[in-house]
């Protein structure tokens, strides 16, 4: 998918499933305020970009957790997304929950990489 296909519906439909209060960290396609109101009275999650944070320190803070988010997918990616096989949208959910799953029990020694 482009960089510059707007996901925003997509977004709304993953906050949808967070825990009302949750915070999501965004890249600069999700900034402005209508979308990010939209986000916090309809789903109750708060949705910062970097173009929000006022302080260098917080900046910085957004992007290394980005940093890290998108590292940690693109390695799920490059492991296992060559193609996706689901039908449904919970056959991709429960792929993606296995994936991250053997994720962590890599990360934490408890099976080796493959």
């Amino acid at each position: 998918m482009p960089t510059s296909y707007d996901d925003r519906e997509g977004a709304r439909k993953l906050a949808s499933l967070l825990e009302e209060g949750s915070l999501c960290i965004a890249d600069l396609g999700y900034r402005g305020a209508e979308f990010q109101t939209q986000m916090y009275e309809e789903e109750g999650v708060l949705c910062l970009t970097r173009a929000d944070m006022t302080s260098q320190s917080l900046k910085i803070t957004h992007s290394l957790i980005r940093e890290r988010v998108e590292g940690v997918f693109s390695s799920l990616w490059t492991r296992f997304a060559t193609r996706v096989y689901s039908r449904s949208w919970n056959g991709l959910w429960n792929t993606l929950k296995l994936k991250i799953l053997d994720y962590k029990l890599c990360f934490a020694n408890i099976i080796s990489y493959a």
